[in-house]
């Protein structure tokens, strides 16, 4: 079955540019993020099938297979002539009597990561493991209202969105997701990768997860609907913003394997 994963910007640069702090603003922040992400995760998928038909602009989509696994579109390999020459005469087994070697199943693919599958398993396995769909609340530099975003997220098995904390206080510094606790075993893994790569610090005691009632908002749209608030770390503190930076590309990575991996 095919999966859909949302990566979605908190805020929007027209009518709520959110938090800024140290010559960033946390919609534009968030869209980088967003955009890398979502091209993260079609790297992930393979070498993109197709755009899925009636998509509506300005969001996205794009449908892969995981490294490794065969397409079953892929066009055939060019016509040679050696195809209708005699074949080659089979080895000499010796006594026409002699009994066959056992037969040897298949192994599975090399490389085809989560999506490996013997013979016998047939291509649906691999389709139903890596057969993704990523969507976005935008192209480029546009960035959709919360509404927008909120409806992609109800159709989606998975979806995130990038937000950036602020403080008063300049020391208040750290990682944190919010989110149902449906989905806390799934934020964890969020703010761990985030975590992994920058070396900023977890909020709070259950490992960066919080509920989505925790916040300044009683409750949460984005989250109600089965997502998850990525508060990447504090714009307001010069030192997270410097590791966010300095580690962009690994947050994007590690971000969307662990997206990709979930299930």
């Amino acid at each position: 079955m095919m999966r859909k994963i949302l990566v979605s910007a908190g805020h929007n640069d027209g009518k709520d540019r959110g938090a800024s702090g140290n010559g960033y603003v946390e919609a534009i922040e968030a869209v980088k993020l967003r955009n890398a992400t979502a091209e993260a995760l079609r790297a992930l998928a393979g070498p993109a099938m197709c755009v899925a038909p009636g998509q509506p602009q300005p969001f996205t989509s794009a449908l892969g297979f995981g490294r490794g696994a065969p397409n079953p579109f892929a066009p055939p390999p060019p016509f040679s002539p050696t195809g209708f020459m005699k074949p080659p005469a089979p080895p000499n087994r010796g006594s026409p009597f002699a009994p066959l070697a056992p037969f040897a199943p298949l192994a599975p693919f090399a490389g085809a990561g989560r999506g490996a599958f013997s013979a016998g398993a047939g291509l649906a396995n691999a389709v139903a493991a890596n057969y993704i769909e990523v969507l976005t609340d935008g192209v480029d530099d546009v960035n959709k209202v919360l509404k927008d975003a909120i409806a992609i997220a109800k159709t989606a098995d998975v979806a995130i969105e990038y937000h950036f904390n602020a403080s008063t206080t300049a020391t208040a510094t750290g990682i944190e997701v919010l989110a149902l606790a449906g989905k806390k075993a799934l934020s964890q893994k969020v703010a761990t990768a985030i975590q992994t790569a920058t070396g900023l610090k977890l909020r709070g005691s259950d490992g960066g997860w919080k509920s989505d009632s925790s916040g300044q908002h009683h409750r949460l749209g984005f989250c109600r609907a089965g997502g998850l608030v990525v508060e990447v770390c504090f714009i307001s503190n010069k030192d997270d913003m410097a590791a966010y930076v300095r580690s962009f590309q690994t947050i994007v990575s590690s971000v969307a394997r662990v997206l990709f991996d979930a299930r």
